[in-house]
């Protein structure tokens, strides 16, 4: 392994060895933000195989440098498709020590051959790597974009997280996994689900949400973001029921007939919003008016059929 680093670095962060003679960095504390600008000594790169962890300025999401898998020694954000590479880890330690809730978040795209090449995040709290992101979650984007990952579970002590590479020996596309901008927090977005959608009408429905864990911090908005389209967010439609944990009940009104939306829960703290599993659902069909004859003259006219009831009880 070798420590990244650069030749203008403030800081120090020096070796501390464990029981069985491995040694390891210090963990840096909570705030911790990272823009891979100036001093890095904390982070620590794999040296084995070709494609490699690197910190340049071949790509970045803001400021001039970023950390990226390199083949070259971080001239390019490229790797060699030809030769596997098993796993190669970016990490560094973070002391989660007296937190009660904390999170991850960092920038990333990644591309490569889907399934085969791609990054995954893990922690290790000394008992092992435990993977906490989605299984070959970082693959397909070749455009930065922003991942949170709750740190709650292991608060408590000293941890190890890991940014880690790997890709098989056969084909893909460039680039391969960059990260920037790495932060971890004290506090965590909520936890919570979304309620199962009920009383639906011709323009209506009601659902709503439980927030079972409010992430370190006050619940400042909760409610039921909904759409036409997957995943929406607060920049589409939204309820607002209230604060604080527990459940709620939101009522959805004003929407078109025989047509199918996507809801689910969200939940606002200091650290940002949180979004509850999401439900489809269509609205009902508005009734086709029939033909009665409605008068003595043999007139055809067209009337619901709850006017036609209407009619006929006041004959």
């Amino acid at each position: 392994m070798v420590d990244a680093s650069n030749s203008n670095s403030t800081n120090s962060y020096s070796a501390a060895t464990t029981a069985n003679g491995t040694t390891l960095k210090n963990p840096v504390s909570v705030p911790y933000t990272q823009d891979f600008e100036s001093s890095t000594t904390e982070w620590t790169l794999s040296t084995a195989g070709i494609n490699l962890w690197a910190i340049g300025s071949a790509t970045n999401n803001g400021g001039s440098k970023g950390l990226y898998i390199s083949n070259d020694n971080g001239v390019t954000n490229a790797y060699t498709i030809t030769v596997a590479q098993t796993g190669t880890d970016a990490s560094f330690r973070v002391n989660l020590s007296g937190l009660t809730a904390a999170s991850l978040t960092f920038d990333w795209k990644a591309n490569g051959e889907v399934n085969y090449d791609y990054g995954e995040v893990y922690i290790n709290t000394g008992a092992g790597d435990v993977r906490i992101s989605g299984t070959k979650e970082f693959n397909s984007t070749t455009a930065f974009a922003n991942r949170r990952i709750s740190l709650s579970p292991y608060v408590g002590g000293n941890v190890t997280i890991k940014f880690r590479w790997v890709n098989d020996a056969s084909t893909g596309t460039a680039p391969p996994f960059a990260v920037d901008n790495v932060t971890v927090a004290d506090g965590d977005v909520a936890t919570l689900t979304t309620t199962t959608v009920s009383s639906i009408s011709v323009n209506g429905a009601v659902t709503g949400g439980e927030i079972t864990n409010g992430g370190g911090s006050s619940i400042t908005a909760r409610g039921v973001v909904y759409g036409t389209s997957a995943n929406p967010t607060l920049a589409n439609s939204f309820t607002s029921d209230g604060t604080g944990t527990g459940t709620f009940t939101s009522n959805l009104t004003g929407l078109d007939d025989n047509t199918m939306y996507y809801v689910r829960a969200y939940a606002t703290n200091s650290t940002g919003t949180a979004y509850g599993n999401e439900f489809s659902f269509t609205t009902s069909s508005v009734s086709v008016p029939t033909a009665y004859t409605a008068s003595a003259t043999g007139a055809t006219v067209f009337y619901s059929q709850l006017e036609c009831c209407k009619w006929c009880r006041e004959l």
